[in-house]
């Protein structure tokens, strides 16, 4: 039960980090496209 409970809480941990993840590069992705807008090359 033990190896269970540890296996259904690291699945828990990874949706939980790929959302954090997925999250943050939506924030890098506004940021860089602001800054495309502001200063084009």
């Amino acid at each position: 039960t033990k190896n269970f409970n540890t296996q259904v809480q690291n699945a828990f941990d990874s949706d939980k980090i790929k959302s954090e993840v997925n999250n943050f590069i939506e924030s890098l992705g506004k940021i860089l496209n602001t800054e495309k807008k502001e200063a084009p090359k």
